[in-house]
């Protein structure tokens, strides 16, 4: 089963000049959206909602193959917003799959691209 995943963040730190890993030791979640497999994108608003039970038993069930653009620093956000940490061997990488292929890795050059 895949579950597909993106969050929105926010930090005091700049991204562009300390770079992600810094970034997601001080970010705050605010948005993550999700789906599972074809179904319909879900929305959970972080700060606002509790983690839906479905989602929590998809990020813990180690068959789940979690899928984002750019993993380092999803799986970042996971573990440090958050207190969930999950091995890579669970991860796809959409940015690293692109770059594999000549592709941007680049999410919105690559949209125009494909």
């Amino acid at each position: 089963m895949n579950l597909y995943l993106d969050f929105e963040t926010r930090s005091r730190v700049n991204i562009r000049t300390r770079g992600g890993d810094v970034y997601t030791r001080d970010c705050e979640a605010i948005l993550m959206a999700w789906a599972v497999g074809d179904e319909p994108v879900q929305l959970w608003e972080c700060q606002t909602e509790r983690m839906p039970a479905r989602l929590r038993d998809l990020l813990c069930d180690d068959a789940v193959l979690l899928i984002a653009h750019n993993v380092p620093f999803d799986k970042a956000v996971l573990e440090h917003a958050l207190g969930l940490p999950t091995p890579i061997e669970r991860w796809h990488d959409t940015a690293a799959q692109a770059r594999s292929l000549g592709l941007p890795a680049d999410l919105a050059t690559l949209s125009r691209v494909l």
